[in-house]
């Protein structure tokens, strides 16, 4: 028998086993309906131990307050039951179900131990200083204030809020909503509270280089000029707010500012909103005394805020942090001014020989560096074969190198070593013979020498000399990337030279690149930035090294002409 497009069945395999499958399915449907009473079970007694768990709170506050927990308690039992129902009906999860009551039962055992611990940390708050502790006892009796106040339960997630309620109407103030885990957090909280009289006094206590620069200069003002004066008060403010909580306590304990929760309050700069604080504005011209002036700054109040964890915290605004600065950077020259005016010798005192002679070198040392400024030759011949201090980049000791040759460029004032090695290089700017003073006296304390130099100054009255010999030419400069040579040796070599001695010498390197007979190279930076590059590519040498601001400037030979590339 032949057949076309079909194949004869199976007739073993044709039969269906009716009875077993339904026994099977039957079987399942039980075993289901089996776990899930099982599961409802469960649910019902676990719901039930929640329900009884919640109302074991700890008797023992006075009355009212029990009456209120009471009354909250038994809205959590609502709450929870509403739970249940949302569950058994399906519109809700189990394990969501679960986690809602857990909320629950966490806001009730934070709210029951903040409410035990109570008297014991306003006791605690109480015996500590500073406004911003105040803010914290404030914050807790508020919370204490349980009248007319209520617990919501968050319907996602089951965590509590406390806020108030109009009695009258029964709507919440929104403005006063509060996690009750913030109360647990507020109670783990104290602030510290910084002396600024006494940690200004300190500083103070500490600026005996400044104060002697005044008896010599005999002028406050000179001195508060000194950029290493500016520094040190700088780096005491930064040290005395080095977080939130010491600006916090400059501000409410020095400054007297008043502090609020209302974000609308904090903005209004009428009354307390304005503080007054008096600034040197001058200098008395025969008593050297400060002159001080009131200042009114309409700044606000301190914001107030609860962070995730429940601790207050402030939350200045960029005025408010620019004005705790200044009132600290004003405390200190205030103290500074009048503890030195008070030591400060009379100004017609008779000069004794070693004044006299140091004088002479300060008025010296500040002639010179204007002389070498301008490029003066005679001054140039002065400082050639004198020892310079150096940071020896191999050894990292310091050593004496004598100075060499010094070129003029169109941009800087270079110094050289015997050997050609870059010394130092210093800007031709307006300052330029300030910082050529610290050459000319190298290896003496810098504060010292710019004490030198302003005295100097004051003796020439502020007359500059003019040069007294011949000029120095200003040479022509080239970058790096425009006089490289294109044999690779001779590039990798003529690179090393110009880096040596720079901080750049340990930070890029550059050797040739093996390959196909190119003239190439590679530059690395310690970084990991690696390149090659052909000898003849300028442009991008040019590029890779300004992007480290290493394509270096070298004085031209005599009569040499300067190659011009595009950003080099």
């Amino acid at each position: 028998m032949s057949y076309l497009g079909y194949k004869p069945a199976d007739q073993d395999k044709a039969v269906i086993d009716w009875g077993g499958l339904t026994k099977q399915i039957s079987d399942d449907l039980l075993a289901e309906k089996q776990r899930r009473d099982d599961s409802k079970v469960f649910l019902e007694q676990e719901h039930a131990k929640q329900l009884q768990k919640i109302n074991e709170y700890e008797q023992g506050l006075d009355p009212q307050a029990n009456t209120w927990m009471m009354e909250q308690i038994q809205s959590a039992r609502n709450f929870m039951m509403e739970n249940h129902r949302l569950m058994k009906r399906g519109i809700r999860g189990v394990n969501d179900k679960r986690l809602v009551d857990q909320n629950v039962m966490n806001t009730y055992t934070d709210l029951n131990n903040a409410l035990k611990n109570y008297n014991a940390k306003i006791e605690e708050l109480s015996k500590l200083p500073g406004k911003a502790n105040e803010a914290l006892i404030d914050e807790m009796a508020n919370f204490a204030q349980l009248r007319n106040r209520k617990i919501y339960n968050d319907p996602n997630s089951g965590s509590g809020y406390l806020a108030d309620v109009d009695p009258s109407t029964g709507e919440i103030n929104e403005k006063t909503l509060m996690p009750v885990r913030a109360i647990n957090g507020m109670q783990q909280q104290s602030f510290d509270v910084i002396n600024v009289t006494e940690e200004v006094n300190k500083a103070v206590d500490k600026m005996g280089t400044f104060k002697e620069a005044v008896s010599s200069l005999e002028t406050l003002e000179n001195t508060r000029k000194m950029p290493t004066y500016k520094q040190y008060v700088d780096d005491t403010v930064k040290s005395l707010i080095s977080n939130k909580d010491k600006m916090l306590s400059v501000a409410l304990d020095y400054l007297d500012l008043d502090y609020t929760k209302d974000p609308d309050d904090a903005k209004n700069t009428a009354g307390a909103g304005t503080i007054s604080y008096d600034v040197i504005s001058g200098y008395d011209e025969k008593t050297g005394l400060p002159i001080m002036e009131s200042k009114q700054i309409p700044i606000g109040k301190i914001l107030m805020k609860n962070d995730q964890g429940g601790k207050l915290v402030a939350d200045f605004t960029p005025e408010q942090e620019e004005l705790i600065e200044e009132s600290l950077r004003n405390a200190i020259d205030t103290r500074f001014a009048f503890e030195t005016t008070k030591k400060m010798p009379p100004v017609t005192r008779p000069e004794s020989a070693a004044a006299t002679d140091a004088r002479a070198k300060n008025l010296q040392l500040f002639n010179l560096s204007h002389r070498l400024a301008q490029g003066d030759t005679e001054a140039i011949s002065i400082i050639k074969n004198q020892g310079f201090k150096v940071i020896d980049p191999d050894t990292g000791k310091i050593k004496t190198t004598a100075i060499g040759d010094v070129q003029y460029t169109e941009d800087d004032i270079i110094f050289y070593d015997d050997l050609g090695g870059i010394l130092k290089s210093v800007p031709r700017t307006e300052s330029a013979a300030l910082e050529l003073s610290q050459v000319i006296r190298s290896g003496e304390p810098a504060d010292d020498v710019l004490a030198a130099y302003r005295l100097g100054e004051k003796a020439a009255k502020g007359v500059v000399p003019g040069v007294s010999g011949d000029v120095a030419e200003t040479r022509e400069t080239q970058t790096i990337s425009q006089g490289i040579p294109v044999e690779e040796k001779e590039a990798v070599d003529f690179i090393k030279r110009r880096l040596k001695g720079t901080k750049f010498q340990n930070v890029i390197e550059v050797d040739w690149t093996w390959g196909d007979g190119k003239d190439e190279i590679t530059l690395t930076h310690i970084d990991g930035d690696s390149q090659d590059f052909d000898t003849s590519d300028k442009e991008g040498i040019a590029a890779w090294l300004n992007q480290y601001d290493a394509n270096l400037k070298s004085v031209l030979p005599k009569g040499a002409k300067k190659e011009k590339l595009p950003g080099s």
